[in-house]
């Protein structure tokens, strides 16, 4: 008898936090502004370093983040960490 009680306790509380949870979710979905951008650079020698870039890419693009995939070499990668463009030289992000 006390176990029904629980399951029924339990189930009551799943249904309640679902009214809190889903409408959150429809309200991030629904919005037609992006929150702000920024570019994923990607190595282009490790295909799954690729891949995992698209999924991150989807899915903060599906809460409103403008994500962009630059694919390169490793050595732009590494001279660009070492040399960043000037418009951004001494900038705190």
């Amino acid at each position: 008898m006390e176990n029904k009680n629980k399951k029924a306790v339990l189930i009551v509380l799943l249904l309640a936090s679902s009214a809190f949870i889903l409408p959150a979710t429809l309200m991030v979905r629904g919005q037609p502004e992006t929150l702000f951008s920024f570019t994923l650079t990607t190595p282009s020698t490790n295909p799954s370093r690729q891949e995992w870039s698209e999924v991150i890419q989807t899915s903060l693009q599906e809460v409103g983040i403008d994500a962009k995939r630059v694919i390169q070499d490793w050595g732009t990668i590494y001279d660009r960490a070492l040399d960043p463009p000037d418009e951004i030289k001494g900038k705190i992000f």
